[in-house]
């Protein structure tokens, strides 16, 4: 039987992922523009879904509408402003 070995606290990821010191990632001051894009992406996607379930509109016709939507905003985010 294989012995697993024992978690030591040296090992411990939450340690080895910290943030910056003085950067609070639960800070809305800490959201960067790329965190806005992906946010509106997502919030554009989320909105044809439910459009295209509480409308009579095909869902497929909802979600091509919701990602042409989402289309200026992800050309600003790498082409127009992309990230350094």
């Amino acid at each position: 039987m294989v012995q697993m070995p024992e978690k030591h606290p040296s090992s411990d990821i939450s340690r080895s992922a910290r943030q910056p010191a003085g950067s609070d990632p639960r800070s809305l001051r800490a959201l960067t523009r790329y965190d806005l894009v992906l946010a509106a992406i997502g919030l554009l996607m989320l909105c044809a879904v439910v459009v295209g379930h509480v409308s009579t509109l095909p869902l497929y016709a909802a979600v091509a509408a919701g990602a042409l939507l989402a289309v200026p905003v992800l050309l600003d985010g790498l082409a127009i402003n992309p990230p350094a």
